[in-house]
């Protein structure tokens, strides 16, 4: 019984995951290769290939990171799944499986920190405004994301 709720704590643990990380303030994907956000932010090729390079970079770091967690998350499910169950030993593999979640985190802040150094404050705002669908303008966008930029008038 309490593996079939340790179970059901950890799948929901695994659903709700990719929902906060898409609740990131940047647009997933290589937005900047789309030529009305390369209009509409002026990017210039050197800025463009900055923001190729830290994509890049991040993504090594993000399958990496991603990999940690996956295994660790099998340590957790392997422990969790033993005939002779020990609580203390599900807790410190729970605790190493938070611990490479957050440095996944950070591997996504790493690289928001990045794009906003490249942007600068005002095109990192009207970058999020774009794919908030807010005018670029406005201070606070409808706060319903899509996945394409909006395009202007």
């Amino acid at each position: 019984m309490l593996v079939n709720t340790l179970n059901r704590i950890l799948t929901g643990l695994m659903v709700l995951l990719p929902v906060a990380a898409a609740a990131q303030d940047v647009p997933v994907g290589k937005w900047w290769q789309d030529s009305r956000v390369t209009h509409q932010l002026n990017l210039s090729p050197a800025e463009i290939e900055k923001l190729d390079q830290a994509y890049i970079e991040n993504r090594r770091r993000l399958i990496q990171k991603k990999s940690d967690v996956e295994a660790q998350q099998f340590e957790l499910e392997a422990i969790i799944e033993k005939k002779q169950f020990d609580e203390r030993a599900a807790q410190q593999q729970f605790q190493r499986l938070e611990n490479e979640r957050t440095n996944l985190s950070r591997s996504r802040f790493q690289f928001l920190m990045e794009v906003r150094k490249i942007l600068g404050p005002d095109r990192f705002q009207n970058l999020r405004n774009i794919y908030e669908g807010a005018p670029p303008a406005s201070p606070q966008g409808n706060k319903s994301r899509t996945h394409s930029p909006r395009q202007q008038p």
